[in-house]
């Protein structure tokens, strides 16, 4: 039987293919052919994961394969999501979702407590969050063993999975997109804005607002080490915190989109758990 992360990654790429396929704009059509072949390749290499499952140097290798063809993701699909809809974006309905939870347009009333070195410390947090969950991955991934892992794998793909749904039928750019509609000033700080700025731009631009990944992954990793190592947990809050104060600084998030993304995070290792479970049961 395939396994429950494999048969995820499979259908995203299925669906993200048929997104692009059947969209009416050019671009969304070149990249919904593009995961039509990783959706093919993806098929195949499940097809023959089961024969080499217990093989030593494939259990080394396949779940960092996993992360990469998921981390590939982040940008082919996300590019693909706000390709297919032009600029016809969720953006009005997460803004108006924000106000109506607080009364008030929050990344227009943060303004007022902003300076140059405010914003530089939180754009250095913001960038603070590759390094993060790749060492926090290399700790999750190569110390745990055995079920364990495949659990973990099982929970952290189910996150991503999800929250790749999000992106392709619930496209948005973010506040940042939308300067004129959300009254904002132009952010003012330093090499660590400039940092996030460019990074943006080299990994395709804006996309992949709702849910936050950046605060589901960042606290998937933090909630997933409490029961195991509680003191790395701890000292990863501090991290997590200012990447949630980050993402509504630089304008990348809606609040909704963090709420939505902490609620995954702290879902999806149960049920991913009682997924891989049940999997193991019937195999």
């Amino acid at each position: 039987m395939p396994h429950p992360a494999d048969l995820m990654l499979v259908g995203i790429l299925w669906t993200a293919s048929l997104k692009g396929l059947v969209s009416d704009f050019p671009a969304a059509q070149r990249l919904g052919g593009l995961h039509f072949v990783f959706a093919l390749v993806m098929s195949c290499v499940v097809a023959v994961d089961a024969g080499r499952r217990h093989a030593t140097w494939w259990s080394r290798i396949r779940p960092w394969a996993m992360v990469a063809w998921i981390f590939t993701l982040y940008s082919t699909l996300g590019r693909l999501s706000v390709e297919a809809v032009g600029t016809d974006t969720f953006d009005p309905v997460l803004s108006r979702i924000d106000i109506a939870i607080f009364g008030f347009d929050p990344s227009f009333e943060i303004q007022r407590f902003l300076t140059p070195g405010r914003i530089e410390a939180f754009a250095l947090a913001y960038a603070w969050f590759i390094p993060y969950i790749h060492l926090a991955l290399f700790f999750n991934l190569e110390a745990r063993a055995g079920a364990n892992r495949e659990q973990f794998l099982t929970a952290w793909t189910l996150l991503y999975t999800l929250s790749y749904l999000g992106y392709l039928f619930v496209p948005a750019f973010g506040p940042v997109a939308f300067p004129i509609e959300h009254r904002h000033v132009e952010l003012e700080g330093g090499h660590f804005l400039k940092l996030v700025r460019d990074s943006v731009a080299s990994s395709g631009g804006l996309f992949g607002v709702f849910p936050s990944l950046h605060v589901g992954c960042s606290v998937f990793l933090c909630y997933s080490d409490w029961s195991r190592d509680r003191l790395r947990s701890l000292m990863y809050v501090p991290i997590v915190l200012a990447i949630y104060g980050a993402t509504i600084v630089l304008r990348y998030h809606y609040v909704i989109d963090l709420m939505v993304g902490t609620l995954l995070a702290f879902g999806t290792p149960t049920v991913g758990a009682w997924i891989y479970r049940r999997w193991e049961t019937r195999r």
